[in-house]
């Protein structure tokens, strides 16, 4: 009759290494050394450079940042901004709805007006209702401002075209620089030349679709993303985000900080679309 086997603790442990088990280990510790190079250790004592910057391994920079699509920084931008991210539509999701109510409720209390402007022959939406004391601009005022931003583009190129899915147009966004413009908001929201500048921009509808002035701006790395909800950072002179029928034309600006050069190339970002351009060449 064969005996039993039995197994030593040793043998035991031997075995339970053979079937995968590992001994528990603590977290590593990654950063990031002068010159560039990426380390990943058990302690901070076995870091292989002076004057390291530690951040967590799912944290680490690429280290060709300049190979990827975008900037590196937009990529940071967008995890925490990014509106069409589904980890914050759940939170999102009632407020819109709300905000889509109180949209219906006053364009059904406002009179359906409309005016021409020299952009062609389409017709654009009324005059948005004021944000901004001093930035008050008539019909003659808000025709030359349309005129000023198609005629830059001759100088400066800023156009950015927007398809759908089928290759059907659907949107024209416009950007230009205007010193005189820009010095009369920055007066009117009393703010600092020497720490803001101001960009113009008009998008028009080809298209029945959604506009929202959902920019970001690029240069040398640097990115800024300027709060739509708040008038210091987004204006609109002319229409109202949301769903635009063909021919309807929103107008407005946006403040950028002044370390942005106008006069360095510069690349603009709506939604998940860009363009590079010099506004000030």
């Amino acid at each position: 009759m064969q005996k039993p086997v039995t197994f030593g603790l040793g043998v035991a442990i031997l075995v339970g290494l053979a079937l995968g088990a590992s001994p528990v280990r603590g977290e590593s510790i990654a950063g990031v050394c002068p010159d560039g190079s990426a380390f990943i250790v058990q302690t901070r004592g076995s870091a292989p450079c002076p004057n390291a910057r530690f951040v967590h391994p799912s944290n680490l920079p690429p280290l060709r940042p300049e190979l990827l699509p975008k900037p590196y920084m937009w990529y940071v931008d967008q995890q925490q901004r990014d509106t069409n991210n589904p980890y914050y539509l759940v939170e999102q999701a009632n407020r819109m709805r709300a905000l889509r109510a109180q949209q219906q409720q006053a364009s059904r209390g406002r009179a359906d007006s409309r005016a021409r402007y020299p952009d062609g022959t389409a017709p654009v939406s009324a005059p948005a209702p004021l944000q901004v004391p001093g930035l008050e601009l008539d019909e003659r005022e808000l025709g030359d401002m349309v005129k000023l931003i198609a005629l830059r583009q001759s100088l400066a190129p800023a156009t950015l075209d927007v398809k759908d899915a089928h290759g059907n147009d659907q949107l024209r966004i416009r950007f230009a620089h205007s010193g005189g413009f820009e010095s009369r908001v920055l007066e009117a929201l009393g703010s600092d030349a020497s720490e803001q500048r101001v960009l113009a921009f008009y998008a028009r509808a080809t298209a029945k679709t959604d506009f929202h002035p959902n920019f970001l701006v690029v240069q040398d790395g640097r990115t800024f993303r300027p709060d739509k909800s708040t008038p210091e950072e987004v204006g609109l002179l002319v229409g109202e985000a949301g769903r635009l029928d063909a021919g309807l034309l929103v107008m407005g600006y946006f403040l950028i900080p002044a370390r942005f050069d106008p006069s360095r190339p510069t690349e603009i970002y709506w939604n998940d679309r860009s363009l590079v351009t010099t506004l000030r060449p």
